[in-house]
């Protein structure tokens, strides 16, 4: 497993070169921009983006990304231009660190394999031992055979793998995937059930839950403009508001004079000399100053943080905020509940998504415990842990 990426841009002085990434050393600054893969590991030393981290941490939706926060290869570039310098070369990094925890599992068989094998091949020598004795001792050849001929030591090497896979391909019947023999040996003495969040007990598809409109503006009509807004920039929230107007059937015509999109922040517009604002906290109340209308300060305070917020202002002031959520599955908290009732002790969630996502989707499940905010390898050791305090 790799990235499939042969060079990259390194600024040298006032041009960027292209150049192999095995060239590329520690504190080297590169260019990455709109739709390219991070080839290495590094910090942001300039630039405005929304990175893409799904491939590490399964989360659909973008992050910002500013000067001086830390990047991961294997992620990808939505929107703006990052140049970044590099804290890992090429073979050092997270998204290497994750191929070999992959690895390393794919390669584990399960106790009783090894020990039947380990038994096969001290059983060959002993074969061949019982059958020179009994020719020496008999001279009949057809009885120093008959020792050959109920020899086991194929049978007994084949027959563990041979159970393994059976077991196997009757799990993937009923949709379940088992990574080896290992694992389905050590799961009839589990305790301890660890699911990951994003597309295991959600769907990953993010879609608006509800809108909530400020200073009188009707939620319908809110949701109709920043669909109108939204259209025109196809990432993940942009095409669930756009998708929630479809289903509610409303129009959303190009009704606004010309959209400027400011990356990893929001959109700037406006209708008949009215300012138009739509995008994040940062965007809204630190750039662009937008008051909350006089008396609504508590209902701001009150929005639920389990949600991502998106903010629509008008002529300066918050219109709405709408709220998306990635859906949790139909089947899950079903799913926790027989858990329990089957002895697990602990069921337990590990994503990368945020606090407050994640306290929520714990609550709502019934899960024992959740850690959220973790990198692949943070999930690996938590197991590892696990497993040293089940011993």
């Amino acid at each position: 497993m790799s990235l499939h990426i042969d060079k990259v841009w390194r600024k040298e002085q006032d041009i960027d070169r292209l150049v192999p990434i095995m060239d590329i050393k520690l504190d080297d600054q590169i260019g990455v921009r709109t739709g390219q893969m991070i080839p290495l590991d590094g910090r942001v030393l300039y630039g405005d983006a929304m990175l893409n981290k799904a491939s590490i941490t399964g989360e659909p939706l973008s992050v910002h990304k500013s000067k001086g926060a830390p990047v991961f290869a294997g992620t990808v570039l939505d929107e703006g231009q990052l140049v970044l310098q590099v804290t890992k070369v090429s073979g050092t990094g997270q998204y290497d660190r994750i191929v070999h925890i992959i690895e390393d599992s794919e390669k584990l068989k399960s106790n009783t394999e090894t020990r039947v094998s380990h038994l096969g091949d001290h059983l060959v020598p002993v074969t061949f031992v019982a059958t020179a004795l009994t020719y020496l001792l008999t001279r009949n050849i057809t009885r120093a055979y008959s020792i050959l001929m109920v020899d086991f030591c194929c049978a007994l090497k084949l027959s563990m793998p041979i159970s393994s896979l059976t077991a196997m391909h009757e799990a993937s019947v009923l949709g379940i995937s088992v990574k080896g023999g290992k694992v389905m040996e050590d799961y009839t003495q589990a305790k301890t059930i660890v699911f990951d969040k994003t597309g295991t007990l959600t769907k990953a598809e993010p879609k608006v839950k509800e809108v909530i409109g400020f200073g009188g503006h009707d939620p319908i009509e809110m949701l109709r403009l920043a669909a109108c807004l939204e259209e025109h920039y196809p990432h993940s929230i942009a095409n669930a508001v756009v998708k929630r107007s479809d289903e509610l059937h409303l129009r959303h015509e190009e009704e606004h004079s010309e959209v400027k999109y400011i990356v990893a922040h929001g959109i700037a517009s406006d209708i008949n000399g009215v300012l138009l604002r739509i995008g994040s906290y940062h965007f809204i109340f630190e750039d662009e100053g937008i008051l909350i209308p006089e008396g609504e300060q508590q209902k701001f305070d009150a929005l639920p943080d389990e949600y991502s917020h998106l903010y629509l202002s008008i002529g300066g002031q918050l219109a709405a905020v709408i709220l998306i959520e990635d859906p949790i599955k139909e089947e899950a908290k079903q799913t926790i509940q027989q858990l329990h009732a089957c002895g697990f002790e602990k069921v337990v969630m590990l994503t990368g998504d945020s606090q407050q996502t994640a306290k929520a989707v714990a609550a709502h499940l019934g899960l024992d415990d959740y850690c959220a905010e973790v990198l692949p390898e943070d999930k690996a050791s938590y197991i590892e842990q696990e497993h040293m305090h089940f011993r």
